[in-house]
């Protein structure tokens, strides 16, 4: 059985519930998993023990949450010893419908990773969610903005999902393969 971490950083919730589906996938597939995640008050546990570790969070004004950031800055050490280590990203660019724009998620991870010396063998970038009807109305209207200009729904009386649930699963089952095989 593998032991696997998924520590995570939400700012909404949506990279909460992703973290929870992954979870629940590798379960599945016969794997311990302990979820985690990390606050400002609680950095979560080390990564050593583990068989496989997978961190994420959500980038909000391209920036990652600062609980992600000192984690990795923390044990990115530890983790470079980890045969399997993945980073999921979450953020509302990997939704839109205009390639130029979804880019700017792999842009956002490999731009974290170069400044943070860290190179997880794993990574994919999920798109999250909009949730309006929780923002406060100064950012609601920023966000409608920004949303407007990639191509995605302006709809403030609602929230709107866009994580593929399937890319999700995958990412789990190649998580799960490669932790098998190291």
């Amino acid at each position: 059985m593998t032991n696997i971490l998924i520590a995570y950083a939400t700012t909404d919730g949506q990279t909460g519930k992703i973290a929870q589906h992954l979870a629940e996938q590798l379960e599945k597939l016969g794997n311990k998993v302990a979820l985690h995640r990390l606050t400002k008050s609680d950095q979560g546990p080390p990564p050593e023990g583990y068989d496989a570790v997978l961190v994420g969070s959500s980038v909000r004004f391209d920036k990652y949450a600062s609980e992600l950031t000192h984690y990795i800055d923390e044990h990115h050490k530890a983790l470079d010893k980890i045969a399997t280590v993945g980073f999921f990203s979450v953020s509302g660019v990997a939704a839109s419908s205009l390639p130029e724009i979804r880019s700017k998620g792999e842009t956002y991870m490999a731009n974290f990773e170069t400044a943070h010396h860290w190179q997880p063998r794993l990574q994919v970038s999920f798109a999250g969610a909009i949730k309006y009807r929780q923002y406060n109305p100064v950012l609601r209207w920023v966000m409608k903005r920004i949303s407007k200009k990639s191509g995605r729904d302006t709809d403030t009386s609602r929230d709107w999902e866009y994580t593929d649930w399937q890319q999700v699963d995958a990412f789990a089952s190649d998580v799960d393969k490669m932790a098998r095989t190291n």
